[in-house]
């Protein structure tokens, strides 16, 4: 596991106290083994879209690249987070009065994994509104509902504590102030959903009182659950061992499947795919640092979809001592191996590399898009069908 990241590439903001920039080095194709038996080799890695891309640039000394239809070459994804002091967010918390465990959330949506049903108390600053759901699916938030506009040291005084799994985040004012968020109301004995309205010149009444909704129902989302089953890759000789636990992979399977899931921006769809664990976690003696395509390969042809290893330094036909994730699709088997990383980070590496085992390329057009060299969180509707596919 790497305990220092390397502080290169351009920072992106990932909506909350953190900033985060992932860099993906351009690695040219494995070169294809003398023998008839070879795999045959294309390129793509992370979360990136099927179809043409701008050849990857060629190890001096290695033959051009190829590729072929149904193969995607393994990639390296690299991290480095960052602290941004300035970013606007708020704080859920798992005691009352802002005490215990927390998380710092920015604008956006999410799917709560490791703190669903475990906050007490929230921190939410002027100008930003957290819209709290009781319930989470593949469509989002569901059940009983409040938005809210300021702090609130004691979540049962809504109804919510211990009971938060879904929180949208956003800001009280859009189009440069032209509209304000009227939060849920009760007017003449009747519920007011909350609902943007223009400001008025002689100022905008505000609803001083939180007003807990009626629930929703469920989202009717047809969801296509994907099992993942997890090896632990063990050193044969000193019993060492990337550490991971069933708890660990349940997170980064959840936070991946939030990617998916939450439409980021407009030229993001909500797909909806759910990364689930199978069994337990599993075992097996191979090396934990990988440091050539033979090490690499004997990892690939461990047991479980998922490997965990300690240290990735060769990935994609060429060393990469700063990868994080290695992944891609041989043969119509996928291969796909992570290293530990930081905890906000990991669903989006195990995301942008089970894109590759399902045979997408890296996608060039927007740094927001999965499968984007560096990662991020937009999918389009070509890789949603593959992440759906069998």
């Amino acid at each position: 596991m790497r305990t220092m990241a390397v502080w290169i590439g351009v920072v992106l903001m990932v909506g909350g106290l953190w900033s985060a920039s992932v860099i993906s080095q351009g690695l040219a194709d494995e070169p294809a083994a003398p023998s008839s038996a070879s795999e045959a080799t294309g390129g793509a890695a992370g979360k990136e879209a099927s179809g043409s891309e701008a050849a990857p640039p060629v190890v001096e000394g290695e033959p051009a690249p190829s590729s072929e239809a149904g193969e995607v070459q393994e990639r390296a994804v690299r991290i480095t987070i960052v602290p941004d002091p300035s970013a606007q967010v708020i704080g859920i918390y798992e005691n009352p009065n802002l005490g215990g465990r927390s998380q710092i959330l920015g604008v956006g949506e999410y799917r709560l994994c490791d703190f669903n049903d475990l906050a007490s108390s929230i921190y939410v600053p002027t100008g930003l509104v957290a819209m709290l759901y009781e319930h989470a699916d593949a469509g989002g938030g569901y059940g009983i509902s409040v938005d809210l506009l300021e702090n609130r040291f004691d979540l049962s005084q809504v109804g919510f504590n211990d009971k938060l799994s879904y929180i949208r985040v956003f800001n009280r004012y859009a189009n440069v102030g032209t509209y304000i968020w009227m939060r849920n109301s009760v007017q003449n004995g009747q519920f007011i959903w909350g609902h943007w309205e223009r400001t008025r010149a002689s100022g905008t009444p505000v609803n001083i009182t939180a007003v807990v909704s009626p629930p929703l129902p469920p989202h009717s989302v047809s969801v296509v659950a994907q099992p993942v089953s997890i090896t632990q890759v063990v050193e044969p000789i000193t019993g060492s061992a990337a550490p991971i636990t069933a708890a660990d992979a349940d997170r980064i399977l959840c936070n991946a499947g939030n990617i998916l899931q939450i439409r980021d921006s407009a030229n993001d769809v909500a797909c909806p795919v759910e990364l689930g664990r199978v069994g337990n976690i599993a075992t097996a003696e191979g090396p934990i640092s990988i440091d050539s395509q033979a090490e690499l390969d004997q990892v690939f042809a461990l047991p479980g979809y998922v490997k965990v290893v300690d240290e990735i330094n060769y990935c994609g036909g060429m060393m990469a001592p700063s990868a994080v994730g290695c992944g891609g699709r041989r043969e119509g088997r996928p291969r796909m191996v992570v290293e530990r990383y930081f905890a906000n980070s990991e669903g989006m590496v195990w995301a942008h590399e089970y894109g590759h085992t399902k045979g997408l390329e890296h996608r060039t057009d927007s740094s927001a898009a999965l499968m984007y060299p560096s990662g991020g969180r937009e999918v389009n509707a070509t890789e949603c069908a593959a992440f759906r596919s069998p």
